[in-house]
Protein backbone atom coordinates (compact mmCIF):
# COMPACT_ATOMS: atom_id res chain seq x y z
CA UNK A 1 0.00 0.00 0.00
CA UNK A 2 2.80 2.46 0.90
CA UNK A 3 4.54 1.76 -2.41
CA UNK A 4 1.31 2.48 -4.29
CA UNK A 5 0.86 5.73 -2.38
CA UNK A 6 4.46 6.77 -3.12
CA UNK A 7 4.02 5.96 -6.82
CA UNK A 8 0.78 7.93 -6.91
CA UNK A 9 2.41 10.94 -5.23
CA UNK A 10 5.18 10.86 -7.83
CA UNK A 11 2.66 10.70 -10.67
CA UNK A 12 0.59 13.55 -9.25
CA UNK A 13 3.64 15.75 -8.65
CA UNK A 14 4.73 15.11 -12.25
CA UNK A 15 1.26 16.09 -13.43
CA UNK A 16 1.44 19.36 -11.45
CA UNK A 17 4.86 20.11 -12.93
CA UNK A 18 3.54 19.48 -16.43
CA UNK A 19 0.50 21.67 -15.72
CA UNK A 20 2.86 24.48 -14.70
CA UNK A 21 4.62 24.61 -18.06
CA UNK A 22 4.15 27.62 -20.28
CA UNK A 23 3.07 31.17 -19.52
CA UNK A 24 1.86 31.70 -15.97
CA UNK A 25 -1.41 33.18 -17.19
CA UNK A 26 -2.23 29.86 -18.83
CA UNK A 27 -0.54 27.58 -16.31
CA UNK A 28 -2.14 28.85 -13.11
CA UNK A 29 -5.63 27.43 -13.83
CA UNK A 30 -4.11 24.09 -14.84
CA UNK A 31 -1.97 23.94 -11.69
CA UNK A 32 -4.95 24.78 -9.49
CA UNK A 33 -7.07 22.13 -11.22
CA UNK A 34 -4.35 19.51 -10.74
CA UNK A 35 -3.91 20.44 -7.07
CA UNK A 36 -7.70 20.23 -6.56
CA UNK A 37 -7.57 16.76 -8.12
CA UNK A 38 -4.88 15.79 -5.60
CA UNK A 39 -7.13 17.03 -2.79
CA UNK A 40 -9.96 14.83 -4.02
CA UNK A 41 -7.67 11.80 -4.35
CA UNK A 42 -6.48 12.32 -0.77
CA UNK A 43 -9.99 11.88 0.64
CA UNK A 44 -11.80 8.63 1.06
CA UNK A 45 -14.74 8.00 -1.25
CA UNK A 46 -17.21 7.62 1.62
CA UNK A 47 -15.66 10.32 3.85
CA UNK A 48 -15.52 7.97 6.85
CA UNK A 49 -12.79 5.41 6.30
CA UNK A 50 -9.08 5.96 5.97
CA UNK A 51 -8.26 8.42 3.19
CA UNK A 52 -7.46 6.96 -0.19
CA UNK A 53 -3.95 8.46 -0.06
CA UNK A 54 -3.43 10.79 2.89
CA UNK A 55 0.11 11.69 1.78
CA UNK A 56 -1.36 13.60 -1.17
CA UNK A 57 -3.06 16.01 1.21
CA UNK A 58 0.33 16.99 2.65
CA UNK A 59 1.45 18.26 -0.75
CA UNK A 60 -1.53 20.51 -1.54
CA UNK A 61 -0.62 23.64 0.50
CA UNK A 62 3.06 23.20 -0.31
CA UNK A 63 2.43 23.06 -4.06
CA UNK A 64 0.27 26.18 -4.10
CA UNK A 65 2.81 28.05 -2.01
CA UNK A 66 5.71 26.94 -4.22
CA UNK A 67 3.83 27.90 -7.35
CA UNK A 68 3.06 31.37 -5.94
CA UNK A 69 6.73 31.83 -4.98
CA UNK A 70 7.83 30.77 -8.46
CA UNK A 71 5.42 33.27 -10.01
CA UNK A 72 6.67 36.00 -7.68
CA UNK A 73 10.30 35.27 -8.55
CA UNK A 74 9.51 35.38 -12.24
CA UNK A 75 7.70 38.71 -11.88
CA UNK A 76 10.49 40.15 -9.70
CA UNK A 77 13.11 39.24 -12.30
CA UNK A 78 11.15 40.89 -15.10
CA UNK A 79 10.41 44.00 -13.04
CA UNK A 80 14.10 44.26 -12.11
CA UNK A 81 15.02 44.15 -15.80
CA UNK A 82 12.67 47.09 -16.40
CA UNK A 83 14.15 49.07 -13.50
CA UNK A 84 17.65 48.46 -14.93
CA UNK A 85 16.46 49.67 -18.34
CA UNK A 86 15.03 52.77 -16.68
CA UNK A 87 18.44 53.43 -15.09
CA UNK A 88 20.12 53.07 -18.50
CA UNK A 89 17.59 55.43 -20.03
CA UNK A 90 18.27 57.98 -17.29
CA UNK A 91 22.05 57.67 -17.76
CA UNK A 92 21.67 58.33 -21.49
CA UNK A 93 18.95 61.00 -21.37
CA UNK A 94 19.33 62.75 -18.02
CA UNK A 95 15.82 61.84 -16.92
CA UNK A 96 13.76 58.71 -16.39
CA UNK A 97 11.45 57.39 -19.08
CA UNK A 98 7.85 58.42 -18.59
CA UNK A 99 6.46 55.24 -20.17
CA UNK A 100 7.32 51.63 -20.84
CA UNK A 101 7.38 52.32 -24.57
CA UNK A 102 10.44 54.53 -24.08
CA UNK A 103 12.29 51.51 -22.66
CA UNK A 104 11.45 49.20 -25.58
CA UNK A 105 14.80 49.79 -27.31
CA UNK A 106 16.55 47.94 -24.48
CA UNK A 107 14.49 44.81 -25.18
CA UNK A 108 14.95 43.73 -28.82
CA UNK A 109 12.79 40.63 -28.22
CA UNK A 110 10.01 42.78 -26.76
CA UNK A 111 9.24 44.37 -23.42
CA UNK A 112 8.96 41.94 -20.50
CA UNK A 113 5.35 41.08 -19.78
CA UNK A 114 3.71 40.70 -16.41
CA UNK A 115 3.74 36.91 -15.98
CA UNK A 116 0.53 37.08 -13.94
CA UNK A 117 -1.58 38.85 -16.54
CA UNK A 118 0.40 38.43 -19.76
CA UNK A 119 0.06 42.20 -20.25
CA UNK A 120 2.49 45.06 -19.78
CA UNK A 121 3.60 45.80 -16.25
CA UNK A 122 2.29 49.02 -14.77
CA UNK A 123 5.03 51.66 -15.03
CA UNK A 124 4.78 54.94 -13.19
CA UNK A 125 7.02 57.67 -11.87
CA UNK A 126 6.69 58.22 -8.14
CA UNK A 127 8.34 61.42 -7.03
CA UNK A 128 10.27 61.33 -10.30
CA UNK A 129 11.55 57.77 -9.85
CA UNK A 130 10.37 54.69 -11.80
CA UNK A 131 8.14 52.12 -10.17
CA UNK A 132 7.06 48.85 -11.83
CA UNK A 133 4.04 46.93 -10.55
CA UNK A 134 2.80 43.42 -11.30
CA UNK A 135 -0.85 42.44 -11.26
CA UNK A 136 -1.27 38.93 -9.85
CA UNK A 137 -4.60 37.18 -10.06
CA UNK A 138 -6.85 37.39 -7.03
CA UNK A 139 -6.13 33.76 -6.18
CA UNK A 140 -2.36 34.25 -6.27
CA UNK A 141 -2.65 37.56 -4.44
CA UNK A 142 -3.93 35.56 -1.47
CA UNK A 143 -0.84 33.33 -1.60
CA UNK A 144 1.42 36.36 -1.98
CA UNK A 145 -0.17 38.53 0.71
CA UNK A 146 3.18 39.65 2.17
CA UNK A 147 4.47 40.88 -1.21
CA UNK A 148 3.41 44.31 -2.48
CA UNK A 149 3.93 43.28 -6.14
CA UNK A 150 6.15 46.20 -7.07
CA UNK A 151 9.74 47.34 -7.39
CA UNK A 152 10.68 50.98 -7.25
CA UNK A 153 13.87 52.78 -8.12
CA UNK A 154 13.66 54.50 -4.72
CA UNK A 155 13.85 51.11 -2.97
CA UNK A 156 16.65 49.98 -5.29
CA UNK A 157 18.66 53.11 -4.51
CA UNK A 158 18.17 52.64 -0.76
CA UNK A 159 19.34 49.05 -1.03
CA UNK A 160 22.35 50.11 -3.10
CA UNK A 161 23.27 52.82 -0.57
CA UNK A 162 23.03 50.33 2.31
CA UNK A 163 25.21 47.81 0.49
CA UNK A 164 27.79 50.49 -0.35
CA UNK A 165 27.86 51.63 3.27
CA UNK A 166 28.34 48.05 4.46
CA UNK A 167 31.14 47.53 1.95
CA UNK A 168 32.78 50.80 3.02
CA UNK A 169 32.70 49.78 6.69
CA UNK A 170 33.99 46.28 5.96
CA UNK A 171 36.83 47.58 3.80
CA UNK A 172 37.93 50.06 6.50
CA UNK A 173 37.94 47.57 9.35
CA UNK A 174 40.98 45.33 9.73
CA UNK A 175 40.52 41.70 8.79
CA UNK A 176 39.98 39.45 11.78
CA UNK A 177 43.31 37.67 11.16
CA UNK A 178 45.25 40.96 11.05
CA UNK A 179 44.21 42.25 14.46
CA UNK A 180 46.91 42.48 17.16
CA UNK A 181 46.72 39.96 19.97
Amino acid sequence: MAEDWARQVGEELSAVAKAGEGPLTEAEPRVRAQVARMERLAKSPDGKSTPANPSLALWVPLLLNCYARFARSNATLEMSRLICAAALFEAENGQYATSLDALARYFPAGLPKDPFSGKDFLYTLEEGLPCVTAQPSASLREELKSWDCRISMAEALKTQAALLERYRKESQSPASGDQPR
